[in-house]
């Protein structure tokens, strides 16, 4: 697994943890977790959203657009070109 990908779900994970504990008020804490289970667990986070995310939009994964390149439809971009947020949503 590579850095970005782990930083990604440690992102993620981190993200979960601190909204259990201020929403569930729940103990759970990312601290504790080894690499492996953050990984485990930011993989089960990633594949659960894009399952719900399919099933209460009823798209199809083969209808979504491609996470990197230009958008299919040149006029979606300025020309043909994908534009990308310089910071990370907060």
């Amino acid at each position: 697994m590579t850095d970005q990908n782990f930083l990604s779900y440690l992102h993620l994970v981190k993200r979960a943890a601190i909204h259990s504990q201020q929403f569930r008020h729940t103990n759970y804490s990312s601290r504790n977790l080894s690499d492996n289970a953050i990984e485990d667990i930011g993989l089960q986070l990633v594949n659960l959203f894009e399952e719900l995310y399919e099933r209460n939009t009823g798209s199809a994964e083969s209808e979504t657009r491609p996470r990197k390149g230009t958008p299919n439809d040149p006029a979606d971009g300025e020309n043909g070109q994908v534009t990308t947020r310089p910071q990370p949503y907060r």
